[in-house]
């Protein structure tokens, strides 16, 4: 799959997942051996996601907790035919407490035969970049 191709399927699943909450559209995006590691999260989230079930636990814990949560994709850094790291901001509010948040942190993606196959956590882009190596 080409870089081009691997971008257009991380936007669509971003969008899916995030913008519209759509946990299905965003599964057709995903291998069904899809692994999110959120192992490295300072947040309340740290842990490792499983398959579809897995992404479902996953994206529920972060609609449950926040108000608002808006992460956006800064760049896209193509790795090689089947690693794209994707740097984001994110922005929230708290739905019980209403404080606002900012963060970021990068992504090293796993794709293969159009779909997606693992999303893994770093803190920063350099930290992801390190990893790739």
């Amino acid at each position: 799959m080409s870089g081009d191709r691997n971008i257009e399927l991380l936007r669509r699943f971003h969008d899916h997942l995030w913008v519209r909450k759509d946990l299905e559209a965003a599964l057709e995006c995903a291998s069904p051996q899809l692994q999110i590691d959120w192992s490295a999260s300072i947040a309340p989230y740290s842990g490792t996601y499983d398959g579809p079930q897995g992404l479902g636990e996953f994206s529920r814990a972060f609609w449950d907790a926040w108000d608002e949560f808006n992460p956006e994709i800064d760049e896209f850094v193509e790795c090689g035919p089947e690693s794209v790291i994707t740097v984001y901001r994110v922005s929230a509010r708290g739905r019980k407490s209403g404080i606002e948040v900012a963060s970021g942190g990068a992504v090293i993606w796993t794709l293969r035969d159009g779909t997606i196959l693992r999303g893994q956590l770093f803190q920063t882009k350099e930290d992801a970049l390190k990893a790739i190596e």
